[in-house]
């Protein structure tokens, strides 16, 4: 499905094993800053992402945010939660671009500017060409994108080519 990296383009563009992936929601009773503070000790600010050693959690609505998990099981922690949480691993497909020019391919291609985010960790949820995505990274050469399963592979297509047309920008 993935073509082999171009090595002129410096990027790399594989798929990502999702393990669990839930769709968080407030609601009157229970803030979605209860379960963050359960799960992270610490509170979450919009489209900062958080992470464990197990855990990622993607902020990307006031009162909503994905949680990512290594392991298919939730911790005891988010137990207590569970009628906020709904699973969509089934839905989603993940990629990773790496490389020292994955955050320039990206930022060329995307609905926002993102320049000013490539130094801190940051999630958005954007367009990149026909197909929304979300985007998160920790830092600039690793670039996660989640977007729905039913346009993998299509996706998959359109950024093979994107990378066989990429030169980076030389100053």
């Amino acid at each position: 499905m993935l073509s082999p990296p171009d090595p002129a383009a410096g990027i790399v563009f594989e798929p990502v094993e999702i393990t669990g992936l839930w769709s968080l929601q407030g609601n009157r009773k229970t803030r979605l800053a209860d379960l963050v503070s359960a799960l992270f000790t610490t509170t979450a600010q919009f489209g900062k992402p958080l992470r464990s050693e197990k855990l990622r959690l993607l902020p990307l609505w006031p009162q909503q945010a994905y949680l990512l998990s290594a392991k298919v099981t939730l911790p005891a922690a988010a137990r207590k939660f569970e009628p906020l949480l709904t699973d969509i691993s089934h839905g989603y497909y993940q990629f990773r671009l790496g490389g020292e020019q994955a955050f320039d391919f990206v930022s060329n291609y995307v609905s926002v500017d993102i320049a000013a985010l490539r130094d801190a960790a940051a999630c958005l949820r954007c367009r990149l060409g026909q197909y929304t995505v979300i985007l998160w990274w920790d830092d600039h050469q690793h670039i996660h994108l989640l977007l729905e399963r039913s346009y993998a592979q299509s996706f998959t297509e359109h950024i093979d080519a994107l990378i066989s047309r990429w030169r980076p920008r030389t100053l």
